[in-house]
């Protein structure tokens, strides 16, 4: 049966494409089956792993990305998780400061949005490839971003001064 509520702080869920089953982020990352509440895996192998932070899915479910400390994406099938590298701004914010993640266009590519990344650091977005597991670009975004939305190579920034910026990534 699904646990109580007060069980566990949920920062984040997301559906798998089949809309069977649900991950929800709290202090790992937990599958659950949405017809009964069963718990169907946990997922928390990156040793230093906290605060999960926002999630996503590949289109077919075999990966999950988390926008945790550290940013992390998950074989669903096998539950191993790789912690991705680079100069990440994320490694100076709270998870929460990560409203958005999702995968890009062939799913070769990772976005992540981090805002509040500190008085030196601003808002950017980052963009990891998949496969290695490496940062391959950094872009500043303006306009206080709050959310983000992929549709193919398109990603739409929401702003908090109610506009909306529109990048191409390829």
């Amino acid at each position: 049966s699904w646990p109580k509520s007060a069980e566990v702080v949920e920062r984040a869920v997301a559906f798998t494409p089949d809309g069977l089953s649900v991950v929800s982020s709290c202090r790992d990352l937990r599958l659950w089956d949405i017809r009964d509440g069963r718990l169907l895996a946990t997922w928390n192998d990156t040793g230093s792993f906290n605060l999960p932070g926002r999630v996503a899915f590949n289109h077919d479910g075999t990966l999950c990305l988390s926008g945790g400390k550290p940013l992390t994406i998950w074989d669903t099938r096998t539950g191993h998780g790789t912690a991705m590298s680079g100069d990440d701004p994320g490694d100076r914010i709270a998870a929460d400061q990560r409203p958005g993640v999702a995968f890009v266009a062939d799913e070769s590519i990772a976005v992540v949005l981090n805002v509040d990344c500190g008085p030196k650091a601003p808002a950017a977005m980052t963009l990891w490839d998949v496969k290695s597991g490496v940062q391959i670009d950094l872009i500043v975004v303006d306009g206080e971003p709050r959310s983000l939305a992929v549709q193919g190579d398109l990603v739409f920034v929401g702003n908090g001064n109610s506009t909306v910026t529109v990048y191409r990534v390829r």
